[in-house]
């Protein structure tokens, strides 16, 4: 389902990877020319990590998505009593690796924040704008009607 924000339609570039081949000894290098061989890595992580959340996830719990931004909005919360684990729902052999991975992710995510910030300011306004709108259509998309 296509997103809008700002009346643009908002996709993931390179949305259909080789998932299986994230996961396995070999890696899937394509070549872009747009993205520099960082965040090559850093989209090949987040593809591997979704995989892992994806298969560690039970059936009727949260998307590898939904935990990974449950992750990162709550990663400033502290040792709050309404503190929600957002690796609950993992289960089998692969939680722990996952939520790992996920902790890694969301480690890298936020160094590539801070330089953004630094060096550009009003690209960082942009990305937060985006991402909030994309937030909000989210949350209004599954909110039940009235």
């Amino acid at each position: 389902v296509p997103v809008v924000a700002g009346g643009q339609r908002v996709h993931r570039s390179n949305s259909d990877p080789d998932l299986l081949a994230a996961l396995g000894a070999q890696t899937k290098t394509t070549k872009q020319h747009c993205v520099g061989p960082e965040l090559q890595a850093l989209t090949e992580k987040f593809w591997r990590t979704e995989v892992l959340l994806t298969r560690a996830c039970s059936s009727d719990g949260p998307s590898a998505w939904d935990i990974l931004v449950q992750r990162a909005a709550n990663a400033a919360g502290g040792a709050d009593s309404s503190h929600v684990d957002p690796y609950a729902a993992l289960v089998g052999p692969l939680a722990r690796q996952a939520a790992a991975a996920a902790d890694d992710l969301l480690h890298d995510l936020e160094a590539w924040s801070m330089e953004l910030q630094r060096h550009s300011p009003e690209d960082w306004n942009e990305c937060i704008n985006v991402l909030v709108q994309c937030l909000v259509h989210s949350d209004n998309r599954q909110r039940p009607a009235a």
